[in-house]
């Protein structure tokens, strides 16, 4: 995919710009953005910072709607959640008719041949196809913010609104892509919140409709998700982890993708489901290498979590040691308290477990 299409959003946010067309411009630029998250580029960073300045700088409600997403997917992906959470919840906080307007005017409904075959490839790069404004419906925009604003609802400890979100805007039926879009951030929202439940009733709706086609960027995570919740609730735990550690292999780690780090921490837990805590622990090793070489640290707070499990057969003293030094403390300051209160919960079923106090 890489340069020839990157190089053309690039040059159509250029050409865009010097028309006077800012809203299209910015557009342009967030499609090359989020293919720079998708692919993990060095640089992410600084498209996300030009699109919330641009932002900033624009009395364009799109273009400051951007400009939030932007700067949300930059404090999600260097694991900053409180900050990532304000950005993403911004749109929640506006006005019924703001939010039409960002609806009526977010597309050009009549786009020539030449920006038609951007938009197509700007939905290549990001991963989900681009709506034409007469299909999105009151509750739909572009892009995939509520999607992000329900994973990081969910992160902020909030599981039951971040469900309500992705229950109320994706409407499944009847769109393969739409069934897609809901199941990735469904599963990856239950992942998150350890619920194997939500992340099986979810995806068995995805293969019922037939949604799982292959070569859609989703379908990717969704399976990993499916993995893992088939590990948690005693299916195979070391077969379906094996799946996963294959999927991924092909599909997320050359060259890198979004999530690397994050879906280690996964394949983590279900080696940790089938009782093989070393293998476990060498993926939670792959994890840390990851983010040391691509970051997305919004994973550690998983990664902490389970660490402790994937270290309980050395021996009690060091146990103990890992115990306090993975309080729920660190991960709750990044806002990913969801994380936090898991970490509780381990701790607690520990102390039961063990008689240790572990504060």
């Amino acid at each position: 995919m890489g340069g020839s299409t990157f190089d053309l959003l690039e040059r159509g946010a250029y050409l865009a710009g010097k028309l006077g067309r800012e809203t299209a411009a910015a557009e342009f630029l967030f499609f090359r953005m989020t293919g720079a998250y998708v692919n993990t580029e060095k640089d992410r960073g600084m498209w996300a910072r030009r699109l919330h300045e641009q932002g900033q700088a624009s009395a364009d409600p799109i273009i400051q709607a951007y400009g939030r997403q932007a700067w949300g997917l930059y404090n999600w992906d260097v694991g900053d959640i409180g900050a990532a959470y304000q950005c993403f919840s911004w749109l929640g906080r506006t006005t019924v008719d703001g939010v039409a307007s960002l609806l009526a005017n977010s597309a050009d409904p009549h786009p020539g041949p030449a920006q038609e075959s951007l938009y197509h490839l700007a939905g290549q790069v990001g991963g989900a196809p681009i709506r034409r404004r007469h299909d999105l419906g009151r509750w739909r925009i572009p892009d995939e913010w509520f999607g992000y604003l329900a994973v990081i609802t969910a992160l902020q400890g909030d599981v039951e609104t971040a469900r309500s979100v992705l229950g109320t805007v994706y409407q499944a039926e009847g769109d393969t892509f739409e069934m897609s879009g809901w199941t990735r951030y469904q599963t990856m929202a239950a992942s998150m919140a350890g619920d194997a439940a939500w992340a099986m009733h979810a995806t068995e709706r995805w293969v019922a409709a037939d949604a799982d086609l292959p070569g859609v960027a989703q379908e990717a995570y969704i399976r990993l998700d499916w993995y893992w919740a088939r590990a948690l609730t005693g299916d195979d735990p070391a077969g379906n982890a094996a799946k996963a550690e294959h999927l991924l292999a092909a599909t997320l780690r050359d060259p890198p993708r979004w999530g690397l780090a994050y879906w280690y921490g996964l394949i983590a837990e279900m080696w940790l489901a089938a009782e093989i805590p070393d293998k476990a622990a060498t993926a939670l090793d792959r994890a840390d290498q990851a983010i040391k070489a691509h970051g997305q640290r919004y994973a550690e707070g998983l990664l902490l979590l389970l660490r402790a499990p994937a270290a309980r057969p050395r021996r009690t003293r060091r146990r103990r040691a890992s115990r306090r030094r993975r309080s729920p403390g660190p991960i709750r300051r990044t806002g990913a308290h969801l994380f936090a209160r898991r970490a509780e919960r381990f701790l607690a079923d520990l102390e039961t477990q063990t008689g240790v106090a572990t504060g």
